[in-house]
């Protein structure tokens, strides 16, 4: 799970500044902008997650953050010549992105019993592995079909996400 999430969201944040640059003509102020905007975003997501990932679970959060990214996503690949919208979808899916990860950091301590350090490390290595992965796709995906296709691949590394997680889950009262 936590592969297709850190690897979703890798596809947004390795192209989204070319996109930028590209369709609307962006500069690095204007870039970095964007970019800390969104890291108010991603600040917000995470230290709310905390209340509403106690209320709903753990599970349930990490597949809440993955089905944030979905309909985003879509939004971003077909209104990608519309810098609103576009920057709307793209703030949302990093705002799921944040709060899916956030919440699948207490699941990671449990994954190893009585070694809850190996199994935190173990989701990050596999996360820092499909962000490496999607890195390549993602920008390839970018220079062939532009921000749709980088969009659709984080859409398909959600959908990844939330299924590995539900799959985990199974047995466990939701």
């Amino acid at each position: 799970s936590m592969f297709g999430i850190m690897g979703g969201a890798q596809c947004l944040f390795v192209t989204f500044g070319a996109w930028l640059t590209d369709e609307f003509d962006f500069g690095a102020s204007r870039i970095a902008l964007v970019g800390f905007a969104l890291g108010v975003g991603e600040l917000v997501s995470s230290t709310s997650s905390a209340r509403l990932t106690d209320r709903i679970g753990k599970e349930r959060s990490v597949v809440l953050g993955a089905a944030m990214m979905i309909p985003s996503a879509l939004l971003l690949a077909a209104f990608d010549s519309s810098l609103i919208i576009g920057l709307i979808g793209l703030a949302v899916f990093i705002i799921g992105f944040e709060y899916g990860v956030v919440s699948m950091l207490p699941l990671a301590t449990q994954l190893v019993d009585s070694a809850p350090g190996k199994g935190f490390g173990l989701v990050i290595g596999v996360g820092t592995f499909g962000r490496g992965v999607l890195t390549i796709v993602a920008t390839s995906l970018y220079e062939d079909h532009g921000i749709s296709g980088a969009a659709l691949a984080g859409i398909a590394c959600a959908v990844l996400s939330a299924a590995a997680i539900a799959g985990f889950s199974r047995g466990k009262r939701w």
